[in-house]
């Protein structure tokens, strides 16, 4: 169980996994369609298992506090299994010892901050499944950051030296690998996936990796897509708006709403 407890808590808080070096991008995929990107340009937040509280549940929320914050189920395994995928091979009595043992700051001098950056729904063109690809940092602080503030040439920069450490956002730039959480929409409900399973969904060769950015990609997936819905938080309260690109920059062509827009 203890081996469990380590593997969990690694997918949860850093798992820093290597993309492709010469796979595809997402957006470039012949067999995928990207239905919609979400930028969380001030990224929700989980603290320390607390959640965000900005008057906002993302679709995936049930399916991630699944397997990352086990007070929203009460600690009861069995609500939660409804929604983890059996990509993790998990029972119940496995789930229940996690649970029971599962502490929101294991050390107490430093904060565990999930960052979730973006949500990017697609669906595979062959048989039609529906994901949700979410990039994401784990980070050992608690401070705040604006995506579009980010300067992308230090996104992911391989040479930390090449960074200033007075930069307010130098922690983000060190700290932008290349991690991210996985959903798959099953019987009407989304469902928490290993993150090696999107490999297999992408046709990616896991073989041929280099580390990347989370941040550098979710950019660059939002700038191949024709328009995307932009978060931010306002007054305490997360807001959305439709975003087109245009050849002069971002334009906003829906105000801005308390609720995901719907397509």
């Amino acid at each position: 169980m203890k081996h469990l407890f380590i593997i969990l808590l690694l997918s949860i808080l850093t798992n820093f996994c290597s993309a492709q070096e010469r796979n595809l991008p997402i957006y470039s995929l012949s067999h995928i369609t990207i239905d919609s990107v979400v930028m969380y340009d001030d990224p929700f937040k989980v603290t320390n298992g607390e959640l965000e509280n900005k008057g906002y549940s993302p679709v995936w929320l049930n399916a991630f506090c699944a397997t990352a914050v086990p007070t929203f189920f009460d600690r009861d395994a069995k609500k939660a299994l409804l929604y983890i995928h059996k990509s993790f091979n998990l029972d119940e009595a496995a789930l229940q010892s996690f649970y029971d043992n599962w502490v929101p700051k294991p050390i107490p001098d430093i904060d565990i901050t999930i960052y979730i950056l973006g949500d990017i729904y697609f669906h595979d063109n062959i048989n039609n499944e529906k994901y949700i690809y979410t990039p994401m940092w784990g980070t050992r602080y608690d401070l705040p950051v604006r995506l579009s503030a980010l300067d992308t040439a230090f996104l992911g920069t391989p040479n930390k030296s090449q960074l200033d450490s007075i930069d307010v956002y130098f922690p983000f730039y060190r700290n932008d690998h290349k991690a991210w959480f996985f959903y798959i929409l099953e019987n009407g409900v989304y469902k928490k996936c290993t993150d090696l399973l999107l490999y297999d969904v992408l046709k990616w060769n896991m073989k041929d990796f280099s580390a990347q950015s989370s941040a550098k990609e979710l950019i660059e997936i939002i700038y191949s897509q024709k328009n995307y819905t932009r978060s931010r938080l306002e007054n305490g309260h997360r807001v959305f708006e439709t975003v087109i690109n245009t050849p002069k920059g971002t334009v906003v062509v829906k105000p801005k709403q308390n609720e995901l827009p719907i397509d």
